[in-house]
């Protein structure tokens, strides 16, 4: 009953316009879905008062740049969020309130946590989608998300501001090929974004783990914020085969094959639609 009203909670939330949808409330339904500790509006009243104390640490400072280091500075060292590293595929560093309990998580969720708290706190800050290493972006003025953040922020080392070139740097650092380098790869992310990519490192995390009733959750949460990726219903499919859920495993691979011709794997879904419509005749 508790994850029917919490699932439903989401599902309101996913249906709302990108700059109306709550990125922070959605974040944290994600883990209160999974994880029955959380307690949904208690991480909210939280955040709202880690956000309270550090608009008065900030106080009447007007450089964007000292904005930023004073919340890190509150954020990193007062309360002393940090990134795990020693155990990075943990579910648990993508629940906001295991975060704030733990001191520790994964870079989404940390910056979920920072742009809760900064906003918050007055600041102007957005996710940015890097590839392998979530960013936190920070305007100078309001947030614009016509052209790229003014500066960039680890939050695995969030006291150094970062400009493009050292993002650049930063890239080589984390394995990327210089060449595939692109300044699009700054751009604010979308609400819609963040929380389908937190959802995604779930998925992927419980396939991983065998826990593919879980994986299955993360792609239904998915596909409410993004009805439309086939993949999706592919991969969920396999998760339903594993599970013995033929009939749902067909709807899915059938509903795959209907986005449209030329998908690369549509031979080898074809043939596990045929294998599951033997398996279901079997059943009759």
């Amino acid at each position: 009953m508790r994850k029917r009203r919490v699932r439903e909670q989401f599902s309101r939330l996913a249906l709302e316009h990108d700059e109306a949808l709550d990125v922070v409330r959605g974040a944290v339904l994600i883990a209160a879905e999974d994880d029955e500790s959380a307690d949904v509006e208690s991480v909210l009243a939280t955040l709202a008062k880690m956000g309270d104390e550090a608009r008065h640490r900030i106080g009447e400072i007007d450089d964007p740049r000292r904005q930023m280091n004073a919340l890190a500075e509150y954020l990193h060292v007062h309360i002393g969020l940090a990134g795990n590293k020693k155990s990075y595929y943990d579910p648990k560093n993508s629940f906001v309130h295991e975060v704030l309990t733990r001191k520790m998580g994964i870079p989404i969720t940390l910056a979920v946590i920072y742009i809760a708290v900064g906003r918050a706190a007055g600041l102007h800050l957005v996710g940015v989608g890097l590839p392998a290493h979530f960013l936190i972006g920070v305007y100078a003025g309001g947030i614009d998300r016509s052209r790229l953040p003014d500066w960039f922020v680890d939050p695995f080392a969030p006291t150094q501001l970062m400009n493009i070139e050292d993002c650049k740097a930063f890239w080589a650092r984390m394995g990327g090929a210089e060449a595939t380098f692109r300044t699009e790869l700054l751009a604010a992310a979308t609400h819609r974004q963040i929380l389908a990519r937190m959802l995604t490192n779930l998925k992927l995390i419980y396939a991983r783990t065998g826990e593919p009733e879980k994986a299955i959750a993360a792609i239904d949460r998915l596909l409410l914020l993004n009805p439309n990726v086939a993949s999706e219903y592919r991969d969920r499919g396999v998760l339903h085969m594993q599970l013995d859920l033929y009939s749902l495993a067909l709807d899915d691979f059938t509903r795959y094959l209907a986005t449209g011709p030329g998908l690369e794997d549509s031979a080898t879904v074809e043939q596990a639609i045929s294998e599951l419509k033997s398996r279901i005749a079997m059943l009759h």
